[in-house]
């Protein structure tokens, strides 16, 4: 062929339509002096088409060619080896594990220009509401910063979020394109005082804020002197995505060359967990979670009114020296087991515990900005005989052999184990904190960055979560509920005893290894 050929290649299925039936199956090709190239009243535009149709689940491909171009017999092998290699890829496809697509989301009240908007689609990550300050020390150009927000909100698909409500959930919407929201704030107060006067601002906290899912706020009491606050809730809501947020602003507003390489994107990572469990996974939680029932809260959080308050109840200790082959991880896990089965006069406790799912082989997943965490199943047996390390021990295996599946989907797991888990849902949710890294020093073309302060929001208004802290060689148990003004009282005093408890079981564990569970005294005389 002398020079390029244009191709056009229609697809047609009972589930989306690009063009009337009619047209698709095309005769060969006429070309006359006078007429158009035409079929039917569809103006035909290529030598060359490629037409797939699904009839009764079955690919057929037909391709109408010009019967006038040179090298015929070189065209028909063409496309005789198209045709096989289209599908043997068609049958690959579908021997995949399935993953989501726009087909699997209901977004038909959005109009084809919308539409054509969208990027990514996922479900509706965990409420997460933080607000991160540094300091800024030197001189610092607004302009220039807001232009390096604006490239990372471009780079990063977790940036460019909206919400759009549909029947049965609330979706995350990826646009191709989403301003940042940048705000200078002029001051001569105190820059801990505003940061303060921020975090104590009113926030909606709803499922589906309509807030951008990352604000920054540049605070200036003089020309070198600042503060830079990200606000952030929803997709960001993660340790390891700030840190790598960070360095990539240093790099962007100073021109690193490595600022322009495409991260792998947060929709990759929720496809690869969304494809579909191995059948070891789905035979290790059939195995492991049979005849189990995740444990439940004794006082309903479910009939609370609309107006809820947030709730962070704490007790803290000096950092006890743990038994021997044991983590303060470990140790934490197993006194939340006994309390909480001490609460519910329970022998067989299971609560949700928050992995980091960073491990998993995804390529790039190191880059991705986004919360790479999930809630798997964190199951332990209760018995009074037994002795505090062997529980410890019997922790830390349970904690092995549940990281080896961090992806797998607590429906997945209730459907998998059909004598399993009766609900598909945790009422009490654990939440280790690894120890805080220092951040790495960072500069804007001579500003320096030192990280300041953090808060934390996490909207749980039907559940209780533990955070555990081990920092300056203290440990810190955080209880967080939700409460209406009726109630708040009431639940306050209810997380603030599961803390005090907590903290004191981890010391008696730490302190008599050899004692029996129960030697170990309890004060749920609160709860």
């Amino acid at each position: 062929m002398n020079g390029p050929v244009r191709l056009t290649f229609n697809y047609h299925s009972p589930e989306k339509q690009l063009e009337h039936a009619e047209t698709l199956l095309r005769p060969p090709i006429q070309l006359g002096n006078q007429t158009p190239d035409v079929a039917g009243e569809t103006l035909r535009l290529a030598l060359i088409d490629i037409t797939a149709v699904v009839e009764q689940g079955h690919l057929r491909i037909s391709v109408p060619y010009n019967q006038y171009m040179h090298h015929q017999g070189s065209i028909i092998q063409w496309i005789r080896n198209y045709k096989q290699s289209l599908e043997a890829v068609v049958k690959k496809l579908v021997d995949m594990n399935r993953k989501y697509t726009f087909c699997d989301f209901p977004l038909l009240s959005l109009t084809y220009d919308q539409l054509d908007t969208l990027s990514q689609v996922w479900s509706l990550t965990h409420w997460g509401f933080s607000l991160l300050s540094l300091v800024v020390n030197g001189q610092l150009n607004p302009t220039r910063l807001q232009r390096s927000m604006q490239s990372l909100t471009e780079k990063h698909a977790a940036l460019c979020t909206m919400f759009y409500t549909s029947p049965d959930r609330i979706l995350q919407v990826v646009s191709e394109k989403v301003c940042v929201h940048f705000e200078h704030i002029h001051t001569d107060q105190n820059l801990e005082f505003v940061f303060k006067d921020l975090s104590a601002r009113k926030v909606e906290k709803s499922r589906s804020s309509t807030m951008p899912p990352l604000k920054v706020i540049l605070v200036s009491r003089t020309c070198v002197e600042h503060m830079l606050v990200f606000q952030i809730h929803h997709a960001l809501f993660d340790g390891s995505s700030m840190r790598l947020l960070l360095q990539d602003l240093a790099d962007t507003f100073n021109g690193d060359p490595s600022s322009i390489l495409t991260p792998t994107s947060f929709s990759d990572y929720v496809y690869y967990c969304h494809g579909g469990q191995p059948e070891a996974a789905r035979q290790f939680w059939r195995d492991h979670m049979r005849g189990s029932e995740t444990t439940k809260l004794p006082i309903p959080l479910n009939d609370l009114s609309d107006n809820l308050e947030f709730i962070i109840e704490s007790a803290s200790a000096d950092l006890p020296h743990c038994p021997l082959d044991t983590t303060i991880t470990t140790v934490v896990n197993a006194a939340i087991s006994l309390v909480l089965g001490k609460l519910t006069n329970s022998t067989d406790v299971v609560f949700g515990l928050l992995v980091n799912t960073r491990s998993i082989p995804l390529q790039g997943i190191d880059t991705i900005v986004g919360p790479c965490i999930n809630f798997i199943p964190f199951r332990l047996p209760l018995r009074q005989c037994q002795q505090v390390k062997d529980l410890c021990m019997y922790a830390d295996s349970e904690y092995t052999d549940i990281l080896q599946y961090p992806c797998s989907e607590l429906l997945d797991i209730g459907v998998s184990s059909a004598c399993g888990p009766t609900s598909t849902r945790f009422d009490y949710i654990v939440n280790n904190l690894p120890v805080k890294k220092g951040c790495a020093r960072l500069t804007l073309d001579g500003a320096t960055l030192v990280e300041s302060s953090i808060s934390h929001d996490i909207n749980v208004p039907d559940q209780v979560r533990f955070r555990t802290a081990t920092d300056n060689g203290q440990l810190r148990i955080d209880v967080l509920t939700a409460a209406d003004s009726q109630s708040k009282a009431v639940r306050s005093q209810h997380a603030l005893t599961l803390a005090r408890n907590v903290v004191s079981v981890v010391q008696q564990f730490c302190l008599n290894p050899e004692s029996d569970l129960s030697s170990i005294g309890l004060q749920l005389w609160a709860l």
